[in-house]
């Protein structure tokens, strides 16, 4: 089951990539033209909460180059390209890319730019003032994600700040649990459930996963990250958290 994140997320870009970023009614491909500044005008507010924590909690930091994990259409990139020299995302989706790339454009952005993920992050170069991601890495399995937290922290510069967004808890009423189990555990329930619920067969589905919080922690402080603190965010059916941390400098 590895990889069926990727697939999916692939999927999401081609037929509904503003959807498959925040899962609202009215950012689906056929309602996005009329909700496009709503869109990202959530992002705005997202990179500006991340960056009046990080400045209250550190003061001032370096603002060279910043990594948006999972960045999608650039919902996110925007936002930070304005507070940092250089922006650089990476998501698995070429279809975002390309989606964040021509937004750019539109928003006449010139100091993002957008590369392919892989496990080994192997298209990044160079290091990070902030390593940034936000409602993605809950979507990657437990394994692959903390390995993936490994490779950004890796890339942090001395004094840069971590900024990674985990899903801890999740908790589904009971028919909502069990359809989700049919669709992500059954052999052919994904389609069956497609069907039931009027989509078209091959609706992407969207994993969710909870992550250890001590696993985190222990890697922040692997990594050399300081005064590391959490904020803990309730989304809908899910206790999610910002873990923020600064590299020894």
């Amino acid at each position: 089951m590895s990889f069926v994140s990727d697939s999916d997320w692939r999927k999401w870009g081609e037929i509904d990539p503003y959807f498959g970023v925040v899962s609202f009614e009215e950012f689906k491909a056929e309602r996005i033209a009329g909700n496009r500044e709503r869109f990202f005008a959530t992002g705005r507010r997202e990179i500006h909460t991340a960056m009046r924590e990080i400045s209250a909690r550190y003061g001032d930091v370096a603002h060279r180059r910043a990594l948006d994990f999972g960045s999608g259409v650039g919902r996110l990139a925007l936002p930070l390209a304005e507070r940092y020299d250089a922006v650089v995302g990476v998501d698995i989706s070429e279809a975002m890319i390309a989606e964040a790339r021509e937004n750019c454009r539109d928003a006449g952005v010139a100091n993002a730019e957008f590369v392919l993920s892989d496990d080994g992050l192997t298209r990044l170069d160079g290091s990070f003032d902030l390593v940034h991601s936000y409602i993605v890495l809950q979507h990657i399995p437990v394994e692959r994600g903390l390995a993936l937290t490994a490779q950004m922290l890796a890339r942090l510069a001395p004094g840069g700040v971590a900024c990674l967004h985990y899903s801890l808890q999740r908790t589904l009423p009971p028919a909502r649990e069990l359809v989700y189990a049919l669709k992500h555990h059954v052999p052919g329930g994904r389609i069956a459930m497609n069907l039931l619920q009027r989509r078209a067969w091959d609706t992407p589905t969207m994993q969710m996963n909870n992550y250890p919080l001590a696993r985190i922690l222990h890697l922040y402080a692997e990594h050399g990250l300081e005064d590391v603190f959490i904020t803990p965010e309730w989304q809908e059916t899910a206790l999610t958290a910002r873990v923020y941390g600064r590299k020894k400098a």
